[in-house]
């Protein structure tokens, strides 16, 4: 199972010309069925997209229906045991605490590959091995969200919003538009 990190969802959002690459594939792992987040990553994305000193923020609402079309995804919580393994991750590897959490949560749900630009390239941190998303799998689009997560059809994201959000992102391989 592949977990990723905030660094893939703010680039999926991005308008700046020199981060194209990095966009379109950020949107094409985001339209993978088989993927991890957690809490910790929805509330990151949430406070950098929406940061006003963002060349081009997200509003609340188009943010927060992000967020719950994401939550299709697997989600791991904030839990005392994940901060805990944190902690201890941090103390070994040296890291910072967030990112310890991130990979106490992928490592919690039983992800092997993180995907992300922070932390060393390559590096296994116990069960988990750290991915560049450049050199990622392609993405595995299966049946729809199956083991324990939600169906599409129950995570409601008001329609209106949706639209909007793709049109002004250019996000349609993000939203899976049916």
């Amino acid at each position: 199972m592949t977990f990723v990190d905030t660094n893939i969802l703010l680039y999926a959002i991005s308008t700046q010309p020199d981060e194209a690459g990095k966009c379109q594939k950020a949107k094409a792992i985001l339209s993978d069925a088989d993927l991890t987040l957690s809490v910790q990553v929805l509330q990151e994305f949430y406070v950098q997209a929406t940061r006003p000193t963002r060349s081009d923020p997200l509003t609340h609402q188009e943010a927060t229906a992000l967020i719950q079309y994401w939550l299709r995804h697997r989600i791991v919580p904030l839990t005392v045991q994940v901060m805990q393994d944190a902690l201890d991750i941090k103390k070994r590897y040296q890291t910072s605490y967030w990112d310890a959490a991130i990979l106490a949560a992928a490592a919690s749900a039983g992800c092997s590959e993180l995907l992300s630009e922070d932390l060393n390239p390559g590096q296994s941190y116990d069960s988990v091995r750290r991915t560049t998303p450049s050199t990622a799998r392609k993405s595995r689009k299966g049946p729809d969200f199956v083991g324990g997560r939600q169906q599409a059809d129950e995570v409601e994201v008001d329609a209106a919003e949706k639209h909007r959000v793709i049109q002004r992102r250019g996000l349609r391989q993000v939203f899976s538009v049916r």
